[in-house]
């Protein structure tokens, strides 16, 4: 779990007194985070980032930190899923899957599951791939 809020901070703040609210997003894949802040730049927030990804811990951290929005690969959506949410579940706006496409499945159960709208934000890359013939050499 990440340390505990300092008690007379209207907001999570890291150790330079910067705020940490806004956003949760697990560790690993810098080049998710990047695409993930230019596809969103008018958010106004902080982004909070745990040295490692825990399920346990996810939660309580979300909640801690007043995220009302989260980014993860496809493989971390399928460990949240399997872990309980908690109850009573925290207001998110949206969950954003960064990497491949998710299977309908797993879509319909983050929705359903964490009762938000799911955008896959990766997928406009593999598109553009696709969208374009390979030249004829």
């Amino acid at each position: 779990m990440l340390p505990p809020l300092p008690a007379a901070s209207p907001s999570p703040v890291d150790d330079a007194g910067r705020s940490m609210s806004g956003q949760s997003a697990e560790p690993g894949d810098i080049h998710e985070k990047k695409r993930t802040k230019k596809q969103f730049p008018i958010t106004i927030g902080s982004m909070v980032v745990p040295t490692k990804f825990s399920a346990t811990d996810f939660w309580s951290d979300f909640i801690a930190y007043k995220a009302d929005w989260y980014t993860a690969v496809r493989t971390i959506h399928q460990i949240l899923l399997k872990h309980p949410a908690p109850n009573p579940l925290p207001d998110i706006r949206f969950v954003c899957s960064c990497s491949s496409p998710l299977s309908s499945t797993v879509f319909y159960q983050l929705e359903e599951t964490f009762k938000a709208l799911v955008l896959e934000t990766a997928t406009s890359m593999y598109a553009a791939a696709a969208a374009e013939p390979p030249e004829d050499d």
